[in-house]
């Protein structure tokens, strides 16, 4: 988007991508079926495809554009937006929670949400998620690392990706559990994986690490994915 070298950050999924520019505005292109592309509004069917050929600007709503963005993310149908505040806002498919909105009653939304928190941790429930300094997602579902080194995840969970003990989609962001402790809430964080420095989310399985060089990691384990 605009002119040479003033991209910042760029992320491709399987049927769009999206980029970050030096204003820190964020413009996608692609496939836009489920709103992937942010920009307020369905794009047009032109035979059988669905989706813009050029760069198009991600929106809060309707004229207004998203500013403030350091980091974007592009998974299947859904893309998520890290701002300079320490926020998220997604965009896209939400059939398995994608979004976080912490209702799961959008089906997808054409322009960003802000990701609320989890309905029993991560902050008040419903309120919008804060103090995120790392964002990473991967085919249905997102994490993120807080300014507390604690990780929360959102979406789609059947494999146990979200890290919180369940296989359970999840509307909002939920931290992510130690196995080897006890309670992991907001009132309660001894349970919680702690002191992460990175965090990478894969299709159906989540990695993170921390300051001792330890690795963790949850969801899928068919093919050995966890490495225990």
């Amino acid at each position: 988007p605009g002119g040479p070298g003033n991209v910042i950050d760029v992320s491709a999924a399987r049927h769009h991508s999206c980029a970050v520019r030096s204003d820190s505005t964020a413009w996608c292109w692609g496939y836009d079926y489920h709103g992937e592309l942010g920009y307020g509004r369905a794009s047009p069917e032109t035979g059988s495809a669905v989706g813009q050929p050029w760069p198009v600007q991600v929106m809060v709503s309707a004229g207004v554009p998203l500013t403030g963005v350091t980091k974007i993310v592009a998974t299947g149908y859904s893309t998520c937006a890290l701002l300079n505040t320490g926020e998220v806002r997604c965009f896209g498919y939400n059939g398995n929670s994608n979004l976080a909105d912490a209702t799961g009653s959008v089906a997808r939304s054409y322009a960003s949400l802000p990701v609320r928190a989890g309905e029993t941790n991560a902050g008040s429930p419903g309120s919008p998620l804060t103090g995120v300094t790392e964002l990473t997602g991967a085919d249905r579902h997102y994490c993120a690392r807080l300014n507390t080194n604690r990780v929360v995840c959102w979406g789609w969970g059947p494999y146990g990706q979200q890290g919180n003990g369940t296989t359970a989609d999840n509307n909002g962001a939920v931290y992510v559990h130690n196995k080897d402790n006890g309670s992991c809430t907001a009132a309660d964080q001894s349970g919680c994986l702690a002191d992460i420095v990175e965090v990478s989310a894969g299709a159906w399985t989540t990695c993170a690490r921390d300051t001792s060089g330890y690795a963790y990691c949850w969801g899928y384990n068919a093919n050995y994915q966890l490495g225990n």
